[in-house]
């Protein structure tokens, strides 16, 4: 990547990450939303995982507006249903329930646009967050109605990013599940 593209990718982070502020403290309605998110994007366009994760990432629980902005970057196309699911798997509170050696390791680790990402790197732990069942219910249902209506994806790429996503996902379930059953037999 050019420096004068690395320039504009942070400025483009550090712009949409204003206007989520601003859109939550405001608790701008979807309509006017839609209106800002063509100005912005049009002005700072980013690569779909990267709006995904600013809109998504939280370490507590994501604001009640989150979903229907999502949608709303869903309609324009700013997101797809591989971003939204990546960047909920990221922060998906599950990981929680795995024991810290699985949550280091190559269970959680998190393909990004430069390679794999995960706590044996030296970066800092993720901050996941505390509770994400229901944003996780509310966006699987989303991207489930994307699948349906066919806007879920619009080229064989982005259907093999999401069987991979959904694949680790699985994944997490299982892992999950199993650490659940085993606590409830002993």
């Amino acid at each position: 990547m050019s420096p004068s593209h690395m320039i504009g990718v942070a400025g483009g982070l550090w712009y949409w990450s204003k206007l989520i502020a601003r859109c939550i403290l405001q608790r701008l309605e979807r309509e006017r939303f839609n209106d800002f998110i063509r100005l912005v994007h049009s002005q700072h366009p980013l690569p779909s995982i990267l709006v995904a994760e600013l809109f998504i990432h939280n370490d507590v629980s994501p604001d009640p507006r989150i979903p229907p902005y999502i949608q709303a970057l869903s309609q324009h196309g700013y997101v797809d249903a591989p971003s939204i699911l990546r960047a909920l798997y990221k922060y998906s509170s599950l990981h929680a329930q795995l024991n810290p050696v699985a949550q280091l390791g190559a269970m959680d680790a998190i393909d990004d646009e430069k390679g794999r990402e995960d706590g044996a790197s030296g970066k800092k732990p993720l901050r996941r967050w505390r509770s994400s069942s229901w944003l996780e219910e509310v966006m699987f249902y989303h991207v489930i109605k994307t699948m349906v209506e066919g806007t879920a994806f619009r080229d064989t790429r982005a259907a093999l990013q999401l069987c991979h996503v959904m694949s680790k996902w699985m994944g997490l379930f299982t892992s999950v599940s199993t650490i659940a059953w085993g606590a409830f037999k002993t």
